[in-house]
């Protein structure tokens, strides 16, 4: 860190909310089921999982282009996500 001071927010973006409105969670601490909400630039892989149709490929390569550098925004993340259309027509950002 001392060398390259900028690799400390080498992995920040921006936060990018994204919902299943088809996929509802319910936390024991909450009393009412509620849609499945997460940050594209946070989210870790056994939650990402809980997108209806996401395939094992599709997962992988969204994590992958995230570790690469960050979603900057909802375009950039249907583009290099790699995520299928029948799983963002699904997102509501």
């Amino acid at each position: 860190m001392l060398k390259d001071p900028t690799a400390l927010c080498s992995r920040l973006g921006p936060q990018i909310r994204y919902m299943v409105a088809s996929c509802s969670v319910h936390l024991v601490a909450f009393s009412e089921p509620a849609p499945l909400v997460f940050d594209v630039n946070t989210v870790q892989e056994g939650v990402i999982r809980m997108i209806p149709g996401i395939t094992v490929t599709e997962v992988t390569k969204c994590l992958a282009e995230r570790d690469k550098s960050p979603f900057s925004g909802v375009d950039d993340f249907k583009r290099r996500s790699g995520l299928s259309a029948s799983c963002i027509s699904g997102m509501t950002f």
